[in-house]
C-alpha cells in the first residue's frame, strides 16, 4: 500500500472485508462528507438546549416532557452506537451511514413539523437511531481510507468536530433563535438538517463505493439487545434522575444497568467460545492501551460536557446573558480545541501518547483557572483558561485515538470505533448528570458565581484522575513499541499487529 501526500485510495470494483476502500472519488472529499454529517449529528445534540424554552412556551409543555424532548436523541443515539458499528460492518459501512442520514434526515423534517410533544419526543428518539448509524461509520471509514499521516491528520480533525460540535450548536442554536426566521420560533433549529441531509445522502448515493459488507460479520441479537439495554438503563436515569429527585426507579434501572451489562459479557464470551461473532471482539477490547484510553476519554467527556452545562447555564440563569452571547463565550474553547487537535501530529509520533497525558493536566490548570477566576470575578482570566481548556482537551482527545486504533486491526476497525464512540457519549451523560447536579445543588446554596467556582474545582480533581488513566496509554504504547521495534502510532497502517 503506498502513501502519498494526497493518500487516496481508489474505490475498487470489489472490496475485500477489512479492506481499505475509499467512499468517494477522492480522500478530501471523502472526509468533508464524513465530517459534515458527523458536525451536523453533534450540533443536534446540543442545539435543542437553547431552544427549549422555546419549546416549551409555543407547545405549553411541561418541564418533564422539555427534558424528555431534550434527552430522546441522546437516549436512543447512545444505546444504539455498539450495534451500529457492527450494521456497518456486515452490510458495508458508506450503505449503513446512508441508510442513517436518511433515517436522520426525515426524522429532522418530523421535528420541525410536529404538533405536539409527544410527537417532538418520539421524532427525537428516531433522530438519535440515525446518529447511531451514522456515526461509527464515520471512524470507521477514515480508518479504511486513509493511511499513514494522512489517517492521524483525518482523526485529528475529526477530534475537532467532535469537540467543537457541541460548542456550535448553541452558537447556532442562539443564532436561529434570535432570527425567528418567520416567525417559526425554534422549528428552524431542526429543520436545518433537512438540506444538509439531502445533499450528503445524495453525494452518497451517487458515488457510492463497492464496499458490500461483510457477510460472515454477523449481528449477535441477543449481545445487541443486551448491549443497548444496559446503555439505555445508564442513560435514562442519569438524564431524568436528577430533575425527578432521584426516585425509586432510577436507581433500579442504574442496577438493572449493572446486571445487564455483566449478562452482555458472558453472554459475548459464550458466543466467541462457540466460534460466533460476537458484537464486541474480546481481543478489541484487549488491546493495548484500550481500556485505559476507554477511561480517559469517558472523564475527559465528562469533564467537557460537564463545564459546557454548567457554564451555559451560569452565563444565561446566573449573569442573565441570551443564548447566542453565552455560546460566544465559548469560542475560544473552540479555537484552542481546534489549534491542538491540528497541531499535535507535527509531534515525533513516538511520543503523541505522552500528549495524552500533558493535555490531560493542562486540562486540570485550566478548571483550576477557571475556579479561581469565577471566585474573584476575574473575567479575563475566565476567557484565558477556557482558551487553555481548549488546547487541554484537544491534547488530550485527539491523540489518543489515533494511538489507540492504530493498534487495532482494520478487521476490527467498526468494534473500535463503536467502543470509542459509546465512550464519548457515556462520558457526556455522566458529566451532565454528575458535574450538573453539583452545579446546580452548589447554586441553591450559594451565587451561581461561587457554585461555578466549586465546580470547576471538582472539574480539575476529576481532570488529574484522566492524566493517570493516560499513563496507561503511555505504558502500552512504549510496550507495543519495545515489540515492534518502530512507533506503535503507524505501525498498525502497514500491517495487522498481534494483540
Amino acid at each position: 500500500m503506498s502513501e502519498t501526500s494526497s493518500t487516496h485510495i481508489s474505490s475498487p470494483q470489489t472490496s475485500t472485508p477489512g479492506a481499505p476502500s475509499a467512499v468517494i472519488g477522492g480522500s478530501g472529499a471523502v472526509l468533508a462528507v464524513l465530517l459534515t454529517a458527523q458536525f451536523m449529528a453533534l450540533v443536534d445534540g446540543t442545539i435543542v438546549n437553547v431552544a427549549a424554552p422555546d419549546i416549551q412556551r409555543s407547545m405549553g409543555a411541561s418541564t418533564a416532557q422539555v427534558q424528555l424532548i431534550v434527552s430522546g436523541y441522546v437516549i436512543t443515539y447512545a444505546a444504539g452506537l455498539i450495534t451500529g458499528a457492527r450494521l456497518g460492518d456486515r452490510f458495508g459501512h458508506s450503505r449503513v451511514m446512508r441508510a442513517g442520514l436518511a433515517i436522520f434526515t426525515v426524522a429532522s423534517l418530523a421535528c420541525g413539523l410536529a404538533a405536539d410533544p409527544g410527537q417532538l419526543f418520539a421524532f427525537r428518539l428516531l433522530q438519535g437511531v440515525g446518529g447511531a448509524l451514522m456515526m461509527p461509520q464515520v471512524m470507521s471509514l477514515i480508518q479504511r481510507t486513509f493511511v499513514g499521516s494522512a489517517r492521524t491528520r483525518a482523526l485529528g480533525l475529526y477530534a475537532v468536530v467532535t469537540a467543537t460540535g457541541a460548542v456550535a450548536g448553541q452558537i447556532i442554536g442562539g443564532l436561529l433563535i434570535t432570527a425567528d426566521i418567520g416567525h417559526t420560533g425554534w422549528r428552524p433549529t431542526m429543520l436545518i438538517n433537512v438540506p444538509i441531509g439531502a445533499a450528503l445522502w445524495a453525494i452518497l448515493r451517487i458515488k457510492r463505493s463497492g464496499e458490500s459488507g461483510d457477510p460472515e460479520r454477523t449481528i449477535d441479537l441477543t449481545g445487541a439487545a443486551l448491549g443497548g439495554g444496559s446503555l439505555s438503563a445508564l442513560v435514562v436515569p442519569l438524564i431524568l434522575g436528577r430533575e425527578s429527585g432521584w426516585p425509586a426507579w432510577t436507581w433500579i434501572s442504574l442496577v438493572g444497568a449493572a446486571c445487564l451489562a455483566a449478562a452482555f459479557v458472558v453472554v459475548e464470551r459464550r458466543v466467541e467460545r462457540a466460534g460466533g461473532v460476537p458484537m464486541i471482539a474480546a481481543s478489541v477490547v484487549r488491546s493495548r492501551g484500550m481500556i485505559p484510553a476507554v477511561l480517559t476519554l469517558v472523564i475527559v467527556f465528562a469533564c467537557y460536557a460537564g463545564c459546557l452545562l454548567s457554564t451555559s447555564i451560569h452565563f444565561q440563569t446566573g449573569l442573565g446573558e441570551s443564548a447566542l452571547s453565552g455560546g460566544i463565550r465559548f469560542l475560544p474553547l473552540a479555537i484552542g480545541f481546534s489549534l491542538a487537535g491540528l497541531s499535535w501530529q507535527r509531534l515525533p509520533a513516538a511520543h503523541h501518547s505522552t500528549v495524552v497525558v500533558v493535555g490531560a493536566a493542562t486540562t486540570a490548570v485550566a478548571f483550576f483557572t477557571l475556579a479561581w477566576s469565577f471566585g474573584n470575578g476575574a473575567n479575563i482570566a475566565a476567557e484565558a483558561a477556557f482558551a487553555l481548556l481548549g488546547l487541554g482537551m484537544g491534547f488530550a482527545f485527539s491523540p489518543v485515538i489515533s494511538v489507540t486504533l492504530a493498534r487495532v486491526p482494520l478487521r476490527f476497525a467498526a468494534d473500535a470505533s463503536g467502543i470509542l464512540s459509546t465512550s464519548f457519549q457515556v462520558g457526556n451523560v455522566l458529566g451532565i448528570a454528575l458535574f450538573g447536579s453539583i452545579y446546580l445543588s452548589a447554586a441553591q446554596r450559594f451565587t451561581s458565581s461561587h457554585a461555578m467556582s466549586i465546580t470547576s474545582w471538582t472539574l480539575g480533581a476529576a481532570s488529574i484522575a484522566a492524566a493517570v488513566a493516560a499513563l496507561g496509554v503511555v505504558r502500552a504504547t512504549i510496550s507495543a513499541d519495545r515489540v515492534a521495534g518502530t512507533p506503535a502510532t503507524y505501525r498498525a497502517e502497514c500491517e495487522e499487529p498481534d494483540l
